[in-house]
């Protein structure tokens, strides 16, 4: 299988918490990538390996918003200004004993954990499988939505039998009002084979709170028929501003293409942008 393209992720500024990949190619042109070899620095908020009554809480992370499929072969942003996300990754040593519906968040209220969100069938960027789902039966993430800002001083993981109290790092998020952000997009009008796209998303927090940025990539073309490149999670204070940077190798000509464009569809919140990238010829 020839190599036909290479993706590079970065985010420069501020904090990435992650940044993770995914393809949908079309049938002339399967990804060869190693994700493994991409950025994903996920900085969790609460973290630890307490096992009680044969549950483990590997880590909690907040998330203003989080990214799944929304279609089979498209990223979408799941979430809102006024709530938010708890995902908790667990490891069970009974699985049978303690379903997905067996696991709750008290704080203010009661909040179910749910593994449905979007079409991703159990699946989260950053995350990976939810616990339950085949092939993830004895570990993986539970979600959670809960009002943001969150108004309890405190929130605690319950399950039959046992607790668990999430930390200060998790409830300092869970208290913060939804940031505001400036967002830009860029990507250059045309490039030729043998040159590199370079696409820049640049955050600016607005507000006075410091907040996460979440967003989603998706790319059309030059063979790619739709794919979901990429989730983008930026930790940015109050004030400053974080970017972020995809790239992509132009390495061959593509004369057989009817339309040789790129087209990069960025998400976040109810904002969608695109920007198209012409193909020269030689």
């Amino acid at each position: 299988m020839q190599r036909t393209r290479r993706r590079t992720l970065r985010a420069l500024g501020a904090t990435a918490l992650g940044a993770s990949i995914a393809g949908c190619p079309s049938r002339d042109d399967a990804p060869t990538d190693d994700p493994s070899d991409e950025e994903n620095d996920d900085s969790p908020t609460d973290e630890g390996d307490e096992r009680s009554d044969g549950v483990a809480v590997r880590n909690v992370a907040v998330r203003p918003e989080v990214v799944t499929l929304n279609t089979p072969d498209s990223y979408g942003v799941y979430g809102g200004r006024s709530n938010q996300y708890v995902i908790v990754e667990v490891a069970v040593d009974s699985p049978d004993e303690h379903p997905p519906g067996s696991f709750a968040v008290e704080a203010d209220g009661t909040y179910d954990a749910t593994t449905d969100i979007g079409d991703g069938g159990g699946f989260l960027a950053d995350f990976d499988t939810a616990y339950g789902n085949r092939g993830s039966e004895e570990s993986g993430w539970l979600a959670f939505s809960l009002p943001k800002p969150l108004e309890s001083e405190t929130a605690t993981l319950t399950w039959e039998g046992a607790s668990h109290e999430f930390g200060g790092a998790a409830l300092e998020r869970l208290r913060r009002p939804p940031a505001s952000f400036d967002v830009r997009f860029e990507a250059p009008g045309a490039v030729s084979p043998g040159e590199t796209v370079t696409a820049t998303v640049t955050v600016k927090n607005t507000g006075d709170i410091d907040g996460t940025f979440v967003g989603a990539l998706n790319q059309v073309g030059p063979r790619i028929d739709y794919a979901p490149e990429a989730a983008i999670v930026l930790d940015v204070p109050s004030g400053e501003s974080a970017s972020w940077e995809f790239e992509h190798d132009l390495e061959f000509r593509y004369e057989d293409r009817e339309d040789p464009r790129m087209r990069l569809h960025l998400l976040w919140n109810d904002e969608n942008v695109t920007r198209e990238v012409d193909i020269e010829s030689e």
